[in-house]
């Protein structure tokens, strides 16, 4: 028979090129996709990290001066002559503190060996109690149970109980002995803390003192809170924050009945007070983001409103719309 030819493209022609070149396009489209699931998608991502640098920049540039400002309010006359009135009525109540420290551990070990036989002794005694009342009065079952009661509070019950220079002591007791001692330790134990809050008065008084001078004239946070801040910082979870504003309480202006989902502080993280604290401002300018208006890192301008208007609770949509 004669040969026969084909007009068929996939017998006539190659088509390994346009394979490659889909197949190129195909790992283009793979490698786009998942930058923009990755990246395009969630711009909080980039926006946190920023964050994250910049205002740790800031911190770690923020700490040295507010550690000499710091230093310098402590270094004052005022502060060091508050301190010795803190110092000087510690120094006065140490003694009474370490004698009430002592009394109260004596009683605490005291209690410790007595309780367990004291509960036994009042859980039986309480029983046979409640078995005597279910009891007619002026039967016989009645005054049976009555002796019971009687013979329970008469038992001796044999305990080894601490001293206060280290020793022990048998001693016996019945029921009512028994209860009488425990009771005597619990008052003791209450007029020894009432003591030692009356001791400490003073002591306290003078550093409530020496705190609220230390707070007028220390202008901004303390080197210590800054640490604290710069360790957040550097240790940020970079993750989306999302609030739901009231779900079942609806609003004032009813965004509750909705169940309002509040994502802004994803991005506008220098809102957050857990980073940036109520009294401290923060600024574009402070950041080195002057010139940038792609920075939504600032502090909130009202700082006075956000201590009655919780973030947590209420977020940011409810008064500024939102996207």
């Amino acid at each position: 028979m004669p040969e026969t030819h084909s007009d068929d493209p996939i017998l006539s022609r190659s088509l390994s090129v346009a394979i490659l070149v889909s197949a190129f396009l195909l790992l283009l489209t793979v490698a786009w996709s998942l930058y923009d699931e990755i990246y395009g998608l969630r711009p909080w991502r980039s926006h946190q990290r920023r964050f994250a640098s910049v205002y740790s920049a800031y911190l770690e540039k923020t700490i040295p001066q507010q550690a000499r400002r710091e230093k310098e309010v402590k270094n004052s006359p005022e502060y060091q002559k508050l301190k010795m009135e803190v110092e000087a009525a510690d120094k006065e109540a140490s003694p009474r503190l370490r004698a009430i420290s002592q009394e109260s551990d004596s009683i605490d070990k005291r209690l410790d060996a007595l309780t367990d036989r004291y509960q036994e002794a009042r859980g039986k005694v309480t029983a046979l109690v409640y078995n005597m009342e279910l009891a007619p009065v002026g039967t016989h079952a009645r005054k049976s149970r009555m002796a019971a009661v009687e013979r329970a509070k008469h038992e001796i019950y044999t305990l080894e109980l601490p001293l206060p220079n280290g020793q022990t002591e048998r001693t016996e007791f019945n029921y009512d002995q028994l209860e009488a001692e425990f009771n005597r330790l619990k008052a003791r134990k209450a007029e020894l803390v009432s003591a030692q809050g009356e001791v400490l008065k003073p002591s306290k008084e003078a550093r409530e003192k020496l705190d609220t001078y230390f707070k007028e004239k220390m202008e901004g946070l303390t080197e210590g809170q800054l640490q604290g801040l710069l360790k957040a910082t550097k240790t940020l979870d970079i993750t989306i924050r999302q609030i739901n504003v009231n779900p079942k309480e609806p609003t004032i202006n009813n965004f509750g009945s909705g169940g309002l989902v509040d994502r802004c502080q994803s991005c506008h993280l220098g809102m957050d007070p857990k980073l940036v604290p109520l009294q401290m401002t923060l600024t574009k300018a402070d950041l080195g983001l002057a010139k940038s208006n792609a920075a939504p890192f600032t502090s909130h301008p009202d700082p006075e409103l956000l201590k009655i208007h919780d973030l947590d609770r209420f977020g940011c949509s409810p008064c500024h719309g939102g996207n």
